[in-house]
């Protein structure tokens, strides 16, 4: 997509070329998620054709909005399950087949752009990055994510991308990534109103045991890098209208945060908001506090990071993950 924020010419697509998704200068709001078939019919057209797909197969489903001008955009990435991995449950290499297609959205309704999915091989990468000056900020070019379709605010990943912004990026929900999801609701670790820390002192070594192995290349082929080219990466306060809901108290986020000219940050809120679990990996050339007040009474996030070591042991890391050069890993344990 262009500045106007249209989809490139269809036709021009090559079937045996990977592509990776650049926009220019747009403010994006990404949704992360597992549907099946059918329920992307239900979302998006009972119409949609996708060639060699059942109505029961299973795709990680990846909705862009990007409000332009009137009416509002939003590109959609289809990629079927077993496109991302084998039988056996093996990752398989990108680029991978998917399906593309854009809508329009004015008032309460969407309308396809194009009559139905264009297939195309995706690497995973999606960038938001403009042309212009040094100084440039980057406001127009922000992300805001961790929204899924069928629950608001978790997003549900299933394969190996990469997000980079020039401008800031905004988390407001949870980061799941899908070959972990199951075993989180199993664990009750989920819902809000409980964190790793708790969970650990109900259930003691057993417990550290199971989340040892939470995120493992038996458990998991799903990995996420999040990057901020010049801004900061931050964690937002994420309430519904009533307040009876808080979407980001006890907040997991499974994923790499790379923060190359700003801070891994948190909007500062004035109440207990429990822990920030980070499964992964942070770097960035700033440290910043997440909380203030003392150990058993605090407002903001207190931390609790676990650190994937896939990122170094993994020959299949996601298209685009930086190499990393003069930044600070911040504090992570192996537990």
């Amino acid at each position: 997509p262009q500045d106007s924020g249209k989809l490139d010419d269809p036709d021009t697509i090559d079937p045996s070329q990977g592509y990776g998704i650049r926009f220019q200068g747009q403010k994006l709001k990404i949704y992360f998620d597992v549907l099946k078939v059918e329920e992307i019919k239900t979302w998006d057209g009972e119409d949609l054709e996708f060639p060699g797909l059942s109505e029961d197969a299973t795709c990680s489903y990846i909705k862009i909005e990007y409000p332009s001008n009137e009416p509002n955009k939003a590109l959609i990435i289809v990629i079927p399950e077993s496109s991302l991995k084998d039988q056996e449950g093996n990752p398989l290499p990108y680029p991978w087949d998917a399906f593309i297609y854009e809508k329009n959205k004015k008032g309460k309704n969407w309308t396809l752009v194009y009559d139905n999915p264009i297939p195309f091989k995706f690497n995973g990468l999606i960038m938001n990055i403009h042309g212009g000056s040094g100084s440039s900020q980057g406001e127009g070019e922000a992300m805001e994510i961790g929204y899924g379709i069928k629950d608001e605010h978790v997003a549900r990943i299933m394969g190996r991308f990469t997000l980079v912004s020039r401008g800031s990026i905004e988390i407001y929900g949870d980061l799941i990534y899908d070959g972990v999801y199951n075993k989180l609701n199993e664990l009750g670790l989920l819902d809000e109103s409980k964190s790793i820390p708790e969970y650990l002192n109900e259930h003691g070594e057993a417990g550290r045991n199971i989340l040892n192995e939470l995120v493992s290349e038996t458990n998991t082929i799903d990995m996420l890098n999040v990057v901020s080219l010049r801004r900061d990466i931050t964690l937002m306060i994420a309430k519904n209208d009533e307040e009876t809901e808080d979407y980001t108290k006890n907040v997991k986020l499974f994923g790499n945060f790379f923060c190359f000219g700003g801070k891994f940050a948190v909007q500062h809120p004035d109440v207990n908001k429990g822990y920030r679990h980070v499964f992964g990996s942070i770097t960035a050339r700033e440290l910043t506090y997440t909380f203030t007040g003392s150990y058993d009474d605090w407002q903001g996030w207190k931390e609790y990071n676990v650190y994937d070591d896939r990122l170094y042991n993994n020959t299949l890391l996601p298209f685009g993950t930086p190499q990393m050069r003069e930044i600070i890993i911040l504090s992570f344990r192996v537990m």
